[in-house]
């Protein structure tokens, strides 16, 4: 790197020297008391810088555990740090300024640690290890970062907090940005292009906010949150993940809100264990599972979602899963629409249902469903089914140029419906099997009604 030259200060403490030049190598210019050094050529990693101390430019090269141990108020400007033995730079006090800098290693680039407040801006860090790391209570400001890392690029851990925006991150074989134990950054503006595994996956008891997330290429899901992490996510684009997009898990709670998708091989959201989510607007374009996958006993609120070109259901809820659903727009899956199993328990407000291959209503053995103000259009296979011993209760709700039957039960299933239409269907308009039940109060229908033996079909009264 060629060396800057830089202009001298009164202070004989802070005259600005050259090394080599003035001094024969970094180490003696700062047992001299040098604090502003304008560096060239390569030296010798290995050393421990402690503040008040400024220098820019040269090389830092060795083989070594650390090549840079920093301590109090450091700048280092434009300075390029090679270890292939090692680490880079671990900040363990203070608030240096790392603006420039270009680390290449074998282990970690860069670690905060302690109460640091690091300022670290137009850095770029390659290695073996984690990039960067950020652990403890240290609080560093982060801008402008490129880091290309095969064990993850970023990780924060413990109770360390941070701000950081205009990230691009990279990981070959790992997460490429990890937030676990209590840890409460604040990032915007990050872009991961590759991850071996998860693109970002938050667990422990973090909290961070995040914004402005673009993740490429992930080889699991392209965001993972599991534990009990609390974070708060704005903006958030997975493209191409050979997972699915967005797992939830655990006893989390987190609050989504935007997520875009645009193709991954699982489901674009699945969400287990104790999870309990608030989502505030999906859109998926094409996924090769299901559009939301609710199991477990997961709970949870889902609103503003737009499921497009799905190759299994658009919604599948199962186990003992509780989830409301609000304003959903499904179009073009190939499996069906919304399915509630086993002890599911889902109320779904808002909903047009259009253009699925399969049935675009199913309940089935435990599963309740509450269906409000809701369309059901142009689907290929029948508007709404119900069997086993499920329960439902449809309330204004209109489907219509469907190419099955336009109702069914089956089984024991038992179905309340108040209110709204059924337009005439390819089909049959009712298809009463078993001993189902159904109750109606203002509903009409158009079409022919077929109720077997044991089955029944009851007007009520509006107040019933």
């Amino acid at each position: 790197m060629a060396c800057a030259v830089g202009s001298k200060s009164a202070d004989s403490m802070s005259t600005q020297v050259k090394v080599p030049g003035d001094f024969t190598s970094l180490e003696v210019a700062i047992e001299s008391g040098a604090q502003h050094i304008e560096l060239c050529g390569v030296h010798p990693a290995g050393l421990e810088l402690r503040g008040p101390l400024w220098i820019r430019g040269g090389v830092i090269q060795g083989d070594c555990e650390v090549a840079l141990r920093v301590l109090g108020d450091v700048e280092l400007i434009d300075v390029e740090v090679h270890n292939s033995g090692g680490d880079g730079i671990r900040i363990e006090e203070g608030s240096p300024s790392l603006k420039g800098l270009e680390v290449r290693v074998s282990g970690e680039g860069i670690s905060c640690r302690g109460q640091s407040r690091a300022r670290i801006e137009d850095c770029e860090i390659h290695g073996e290890g984690r990039g960067l790391v950020v652990q403890d209570q240290a609080c560093p400001d982060l801008r402008g970062l490129e880091i290309e890392s095969a064990g993850g690029a970023v990780c924060f851990r413990d109770r360390a907090s941070a701000s950081g925006e205009d990230w691009v991150l990279r990981s070959s074989a790992e997460t490429t940005l990890e937030i676990c134990g209590e840890s409460r950054p604040i990032l915007k503006g990050i872009q991961v292009e590759e991850a071996g595994r998860c693109g970002i996956f938050i667990h422990g008891e973090a909290r961070p906010e995040l914004s402005e997330l673009r993740v490429e290429q992930s080889g699991l899901a392209g965001l993972e949150v599991t534990g009990s992490a609390r974070p708060r996510i704005f903006d958030l684009t997975v493209i191409r993940s050979a997972s699915g997009a967005v797992l939830i898990s655990g006893d989390s709670a987190p609050e989504i809100r935007g997520v875009k998708v645009d193709f991954c091989s699982l489901a674009a959201l699945e969400v287990k264990g104790d999870a309990d989510p608030v989502v505030d607007g999906i859109h998926v374009v094409r996924t090769d599972g299901s559009g939301l996958y609710l199991h477990e006993r997961s709970q949870g609120t889902y609103m503003e979602v737009h499921l497009e070109d799905t190759t299994l259901c658009g919604i599948e809820a199962k186990g003992e899963v509780e989830a409301d659903l609000e304003a959903f727009h499904l179009y073009s899956g190939r499996a069906g629409g919304i399915w509630v199993r086993e002890q599911a328990r889902v109320e779904a407000l808002d909903c047009n249902i259009r253009r699925q291959g399969g049935i675009a209503v199913e309940v089935r053995d435990q599963g309740q469903l509450l269906l409000e103000s809701s369309i059901i259009k142009n689907n290929m296979d029948t508007a709404f089914q119900a069997s086993g011993n499920s329960t439902a209760r449809l309330k204004d709700c209109e489907w219509m140029d469907n190419s099955g039957d336009g109702l069914v039960l089956m089984g024991a299933a038992r179905c309340r419906i108040e209110g709204g239409r059924s337009h005439p269907s390819q089909g049959l308009a009712l298809r009463l099997g078993g001993t189902s039940r159904m109750t109606h109060t203002n509903f009409a229908w158009v079409g022919e009604v077929e109720i077997s033996p044991g089955a029944q079909l009851v007007e009520a009264e509006a107040d019933a």
